[in-house]
Protein backbone atom coordinates (compact mmCIF):
# COMPACT_ATOMS: atom_id res chain seq x y z
CA UNK A 1 0.00 0.00 0.00
CA UNK A 2 1.02 3.73 -0.48
CA UNK A 3 1.93 6.06 2.24
CA UNK A 4 -0.60 7.82 3.50
CA UNK A 5 -1.38 10.42 6.04
CA UNK A 6 -3.78 7.94 8.31
CA UNK A 7 -4.00 4.35 8.53
CA UNK A 8 -7.70 2.72 10.07
CA UNK A 9 -7.15 -0.35 11.14
CA UNK A 10 -10.46 -2.15 12.45
CA UNK A 11 -9.87 -5.61 14.48
CA UNK A 12 -13.09 -7.87 13.48
CA UNK A 13 -13.66 -11.95 14.06
CA UNK A 14 -15.44 -12.19 10.71
CA UNK A 15 -18.49 -13.09 12.29
CA UNK A 16 -20.28 -9.67 12.55
CA UNK A 17 -20.33 -9.45 8.36
CA UNK A 18 -23.32 -6.44 8.42
CA UNK A 19 -21.52 -4.45 10.98
CA UNK A 20 -17.98 -4.69 9.03
CA UNK A 21 -19.88 -3.49 5.78
CA UNK A 22 -21.87 -0.71 7.61
CA UNK A 23 -18.34 0.26 9.08
CA UNK A 24 -16.68 0.28 5.48
CA UNK A 25 -19.45 2.28 4.34
CA UNK A 26 -18.83 4.80 6.73
CA UNK A 27 -15.54 5.07 6.03
CA UNK A 28 -16.67 5.60 2.31
CA UNK A 29 -18.16 8.47 3.09
CA UNK A 30 -15.26 10.53 5.09
CA UNK A 31 -14.97 13.95 4.04
CA UNK A 32 -10.98 13.10 4.79
CA UNK A 33 -9.67 10.85 2.03
CA UNK A 34 -5.86 10.84 2.31
CA UNK A 35 -6.11 7.46 4.41
CA UNK A 36 -5.84 3.78 4.15
CA UNK A 37 -8.07 1.06 6.04
CA UNK A 38 -6.05 -2.40 7.52
CA UNK A 39 -8.77 -5.18 8.17
CA UNK A 40 -6.98 -7.60 11.18
CA UNK A 41 -8.55 -10.93 10.96
CA UNK A 42 -8.02 -14.16 13.36
CA UNK A 43 -5.56 -16.56 11.72
CA UNK A 44 -8.13 -19.22 10.80
CA UNK A 45 -11.14 -16.97 9.70
CA UNK A 46 -11.38 -17.13 5.62
CA UNK A 47 -11.74 -13.66 4.21
CA UNK A 48 -15.44 -11.93 4.76
CA UNK A 49 -15.49 -9.43 2.54
CA UNK A 50 -14.91 -8.54 -1.12
CA UNK A 51 -11.98 -6.26 -1.48
CA UNK A 52 -13.29 -4.95 -5.03
CA UNK A 53 -13.55 -1.24 -3.04
CA UNK A 54 -13.16 2.86 -4.21
CA UNK A 55 -11.45 2.42 -0.96
CA UNK A 56 -7.63 1.81 0.09
CA UNK A 57 -7.96 -1.38 1.65
CA UNK A 58 -6.00 -4.81 2.64
CA UNK A 59 -6.95 -7.77 4.65
CA UNK A 60 -4.74 -9.67 6.68
CA UNK A 61 -4.59 -12.11 9.15
CA UNK A 62 -2.86 -11.97 13.09
CA UNK A 63 0.41 -13.84 13.90
CA UNK A 64 -1.68 -14.75 16.80
CA UNK A 65 -4.68 -15.20 19.11
CA UNK A 66 -6.09 -12.27 21.00
CA UNK A 67 -6.98 -8.68 20.13
CA UNK A 68 -3.88 -7.19 21.34
CA UNK A 69 -1.72 -9.11 19.04
CA UNK A 70 -4.01 -7.83 16.08
CA UNK A 71 -3.87 -4.17 17.31
CA UNK A 72 -0.16 -4.64 17.50
CA UNK A 73 0.24 -6.61 13.70
CA UNK A 74 -2.33 -4.04 12.44
CA UNK A 75 -0.07 -1.20 13.63
CA UNK A 76 2.79 -3.24 11.87
CA UNK A 77 0.81 -3.60 8.44
CA UNK A 78 0.08 0.24 8.97
CA UNK A 79 1.81 3.15 6.84
CA UNK A 80 0.08 6.21 8.10
CA UNK A 81 1.90 8.65 10.64
CA UNK A 82 -1.77 8.87 12.49
CA UNK A 83 -2.79 4.85 13.44
CA UNK A 84 -6.76 5.14 14.29
CA UNK A 85 -8.60 1.68 15.93
CA UNK A 86 -12.26 1.34 15.71
CA UNK A 87 -14.59 -1.49 15.73
CA UNK A 88 -16.45 -4.03 13.05
CA UNK A 89 -19.40 -2.36 14.69
CA UNK A 90 -18.61 0.91 14.65
CA UNK A 91 -19.76 3.70 11.70
CA UNK A 92 -17.66 7.08 12.12
CA UNK A 93 -19.23 10.20 11.58
CA UNK A 94 -18.13 11.79 8.06
CA UNK A 95 -16.32 13.76 10.00
CA UNK A 96 -14.14 11.93 11.71
CA UNK A 97 -11.05 11.24 10.37
CA UNK A 98 -11.05 15.18 9.78
CA UNK A 99 -11.42 16.26 13.23
CA UNK A 100 -8.83 13.78 14.56
CA UNK A 101 -6.38 14.71 11.66
CA UNK A 102 -6.83 18.74 12.74
CA UNK A 103 -7.10 18.27 16.36
CA UNK A 104 -3.60 16.32 15.62
CA UNK A 105 -2.07 19.61 13.85
CA UNK A 106 -3.56 22.05 16.64
CA UNK A 107 -1.59 20.42 19.08
CA UNK A 108 1.69 19.32 18.18
CA UNK A 109 2.68 17.88 21.65
CA UNK A 110 -0.32 15.43 21.32
CA UNK A 111 0.53 11.87 21.04
CA UNK A 112 -2.71 10.11 21.41
CA UNK A 113 -6.56 11.49 21.59
CA UNK A 114 -9.87 9.46 21.93
CA UNK A 115 -13.62 10.27 20.77
CA UNK A 116 -17.16 9.35 22.22
CA UNK A 117 -19.55 7.25 20.93
CA UNK A 118 -23.56 7.10 19.86
CA UNK A 119 -25.89 4.52 20.53
CA UNK A 120 -28.94 5.32 17.99
CA UNK A 121 -31.30 2.18 19.28
CA UNK A 122 -32.19 2.76 22.91
CA UNK A 123 -32.80 -0.07 25.02
CA UNK A 124 -32.42 -0.31 29.09
CA UNK A 125 -28.67 -2.34 27.80
CA UNK A 126 -27.50 0.65 25.65
CA UNK A 127 -29.11 3.10 28.54
CA UNK A 128 -27.00 1.77 31.17
CA UNK A 129 -23.46 1.86 28.68
CA UNK A 130 -24.69 5.81 28.23
CA UNK A 131 -25.18 6.72 31.89
CA UNK A 132 -22.10 4.83 32.84
CA UNK A 133 -19.45 4.89 30.78
CA UNK A 134 -18.92 7.42 28.31
CA UNK A 135 -16.15 10.25 28.56
CA UNK A 136 -14.77 13.58 29.43
CA UNK A 137 -11.82 15.02 28.63
CA UNK A 138 -10.38 14.56 31.79
CA UNK A 139 -11.00 10.82 32.03
CA UNK A 140 -7.23 9.97 29.65
CA UNK A 141 -5.77 10.76 32.94
CA UNK A 142 -6.49 7.68 34.73
CA UNK A 143 -5.75 5.49 31.24
CA UNK A 144 -9.35 5.75 29.95
CA UNK A 145 -9.86 6.40 25.82
CA UNK A 146 -12.27 4.23 24.24
CA UNK A 147 -11.39 1.24 22.06
CA UNK A 148 -13.17 1.83 19.24
CA UNK A 149 -12.47 5.59 19.10
CA UNK A 150 -8.64 6.58 19.26
CA UNK A 151 -5.75 7.36 17.52
CA UNK A 152 -2.29 7.77 17.64
CA UNK A 153 0.87 9.15 16.41
CA UNK A 154 2.86 6.54 14.92
CA UNK A 155 6.01 7.45 16.99
CA UNK A 156 3.76 6.21 20.15
CA UNK A 157 4.70 2.84 18.41
CA UNK A 158 8.57 2.73 18.48
CA UNK A 159 8.84 2.06 21.76
CA UNK A 160 5.47 0.30 22.96
CA UNK A 161 2.69 -1.91 21.95
CA UNK A 162 -0.34 -3.40 23.24
CA UNK A 163 0.74 -6.57 25.46
CA UNK A 164 -0.32 -9.36 23.71
CA UNK A 165 -1.14 -11.75 27.24
CA UNK A 166 -4.23 -9.59 26.92
CA UNK A 167 -6.79 -11.90 25.03
CA UNK A 168 -9.53 -9.77 25.32
CA UNK A 169 -10.68 -6.62 27.86
CA UNK A 170 -8.54 -3.55 29.50
CA UNK A 171 -6.44 -3.91 26.41
CA UNK A 172 -6.49 -0.17 25.38
CA UNK A 173 -7.01 1.35 29.46
CA UNK A 174 -3.56 -0.91 30.22
CA UNK A 175 -1.94 0.62 27.08
CA UNK A 176 -2.76 4.24 27.49
CA UNK A 177 -1.84 3.82 30.93
CA UNK A 178 1.39 3.20 30.44
CA UNK A 179 2.12 5.98 27.94
CA UNK A 180 0.63 8.22 30.70
CA UNK A 181 3.37 6.87 32.86
CA UNK A 182 5.90 7.49 30.31
CA UNK A 183 5.02 11.28 29.82
CA UNK A 184 3.11 10.98 26.58
CA UNK A 185 0.42 13.28 26.10
CA UNK A 186 -3.46 13.05 25.23
CA UNK A 187 -7.06 13.71 25.73
CA UNK A 188 -10.27 13.27 24.57
CA UNK A 189 -12.58 15.24 22.76
CA UNK A 190 -16.62 14.83 22.93
CA UNK A 191 -16.94 15.94 18.99
CA UNK A 192 -14.84 13.07 17.40
CA UNK A 193 -17.57 10.66 17.02
CA UNK A 194 -18.87 7.69 15.74
CA UNK A 195 -22.06 5.63 15.69
CA UNK A 196 -21.73 2.33 17.88
CA UNK A 197 -23.89 -0.64 17.46
CA UNK A 198 -23.55 -1.85 20.71
CA UNK A 199 -25.07 -5.37 22.28
CA UNK A 200 -29.11 -4.65 22.29
CA UNK A 201 -30.05 -7.67 24.21
CA UNK A 202 -29.51 -9.37 27.53
CA UNK A 203 -27.48 -12.54 26.46
CA UNK A 204 -25.37 -10.59 24.34
CA UNK A 205 -25.21 -7.73 27.17
CA UNK A 206 -23.83 -10.67 29.73
CA UNK A 207 -21.81 -12.08 27.15
CA UNK A 208 -19.90 -9.03 26.34
CA UNK A 209 -20.07 -7.97 30.23
CA UNK A 210 -18.56 -11.45 31.27
CA UNK A 211 -15.13 -11.44 28.65
CA UNK A 212 -14.10 -7.95 30.21
CA UNK A 213 -12.77 -9.63 33.16
CA UNK A 214 -10.13 -11.54 30.92
CA UNK A 215 -7.71 -8.27 30.67
CA UNK A 216 -8.64 -7.29 34.22
CA UNK A 217 -8.00 -10.76 35.73
CA UNK A 218 -4.43 -10.92 32.96
CA UNK A 219 -2.89 -7.32 34.71
CA UNK A 220 -4.17 -7.95 38.31
CA UNK A 221 -1.66 -10.83 37.92
CA UNK A 222 1.15 -9.30 35.86
CA UNK A 223 0.98 -6.66 38.04
CA UNK A 224 1.22 -8.59 41.23
CA UNK A 225 -2.37 -6.91 42.23
CA UNK A 226 -4.99 -8.14 44.35
CA UNK A 227 -8.07 -9.40 42.20
CA UNK A 228 -10.78 -9.50 44.82
CA UNK A 229 -12.07 -7.05 47.21
CA UNK A 230 -14.51 -6.15 50.01
CA UNK A 231 -16.97 -5.20 47.31
CA UNK A 232 -16.59 -8.65 45.57
CA UNK A 233 -17.11 -10.06 49.01
CA UNK A 234 -20.00 -8.34 49.23
CA UNK A 235 -21.37 -9.26 45.65
CA UNK A 236 -20.90 -12.94 46.60
CA UNK A 237 -22.69 -12.45 49.15
CA UNK A 238 -25.75 -10.57 47.64
CA UNK A 239 -25.77 -13.69 45.28
CA UNK A 240 -25.51 -16.63 47.52
CA UNK A 241 -28.69 -15.04 49.13
CA UNK A 242 -30.52 -14.70 45.90
CA UNK A 243 -29.94 -17.92 44.86
CA UNK A 244 -30.86 -18.91 48.58
CA UNK A 245 -34.33 -16.75 48.44
CA UNK A 246 -35.48 -18.20 44.67
CA UNK A 247 -34.91 -21.36 46.48
CA UNK A 248 -37.31 -21.10 49.45
CA UNK A 249 -39.62 -18.54 47.62
CA UNK A 250 -42.63 -20.29 48.64
CA UNK A 251 -41.89 -19.59 52.55
CA UNK A 252 -43.41 -16.42 53.40
CA UNK A 253 -40.76 -14.72 55.70
CA UNK A 254 -39.09 -14.15 52.40
CA UNK A 255 -41.58 -13.08 50.19
CA UNK A 256 -41.05 -10.05 52.67
CA UNK A 257 -37.32 -10.24 53.76
CA UNK A 258 -35.89 -10.57 50.17
CA UNK A 259 -37.30 -7.77 48.63
CA UNK A 260 -36.38 -5.45 51.53
CA UNK A 261 -32.70 -6.79 51.39
CA UNK A 262 -32.22 -5.77 47.29
CA UNK A 263 -33.36 -2.54 47.75
CA UNK A 264 -30.99 -2.24 50.33
CA UNK A 265 -28.12 -3.60 48.75
CA UNK A 266 -28.97 -1.51 45.54
CA UNK A 267 -28.93 1.61 47.79
CA UNK A 268 -25.89 0.94 48.89
CA UNK A 269 -24.05 -0.25 46.21
CA UNK A 270 -25.15 2.60 44.11
CA UNK A 271 -23.38 5.32 46.30
CA UNK A 272 -24.17 8.75 44.44
CA UNK A 273 -24.55 7.65 41.03
CA UNK A 274 -27.23 9.03 38.78
CA UNK A 275 -30.06 6.50 36.96
CA UNK A 276 -32.93 5.27 37.71
CA UNK A 277 -34.43 2.46 39.12
CA UNK A 278 -33.54 -0.05 36.23
CA UNK A 279 -30.53 1.34 35.71
CA UNK A 280 -29.58 0.70 39.94
CA UNK A 281 -30.54 -2.93 39.31
CA UNK A 282 -28.52 -3.53 36.18
CA UNK A 283 -25.66 -1.98 38.53
CA UNK A 284 -26.29 -4.82 40.91
CA UNK A 285 -26.23 -7.42 38.16
CA UNK A 286 -23.19 -5.99 36.46
CA UNK A 287 -21.76 -6.53 39.67
CA UNK A 288 -22.21 -9.59 40.85
CA UNK A 289 -21.47 -10.97 37.13
CA UNK A 290 -18.13 -9.17 37.44
CA UNK A 291 -17.32 -11.18 40.29
CA UNK A 292 -17.96 -14.51 39.29
CA UNK A 293 -16.46 -13.71 35.87
CA UNK A 294 -13.18 -12.51 37.72
CA UNK A 295 -13.07 -15.92 39.21
CA UNK A 296 -13.81 -17.90 36.49
CA UNK A 297 -10.80 -16.63 34.55
CA UNK A 298 -8.55 -16.17 37.68
CA UNK A 299 -9.77 -20.08 38.13
CA UNK A 300 -9.49 -20.65 34.64
CA UNK A 301 -5.74 -19.02 34.43
CA UNK A 302 -4.63 -21.18 37.23
CA UNK A 303 -5.55 -24.56 36.07
CA UNK A 304 -3.76 -23.67 33.27
CA UNK A 305 -0.31 -22.96 35.09
CA UNK A 306 -0.95 -26.42 36.67
CA UNK A 307 -1.70 -28.51 33.70
CA UNK A 308 0.93 -26.96 31.90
Amino acid sequence: MTNCMVSVVIVTKGQRLVDLQGCIEALSNQTFTDFEVVIVLPKNVENPISLSHKLNLQIVKQSGEGISNARNYGIKESSGEIIVFTDDDAEPFPDWLKKITERFRENPSLDYLGGEFTLDEKTIWQDWINNRYHLSETDINTGLCHGNNMAYRKRVFEDNLFDEGIIFGADESDFQTRLHKQGFKGTTFQDILIKHNHRTSFLQFTKMRWTYAQGTVFLHERDDKELFHWTDLMNIGFFISLFYALILSYTIPFLFVFPIFLFSFIFLHERKRKGGLVLHVIDVYVSILWTLSKMYYSFKTKWKRWLS
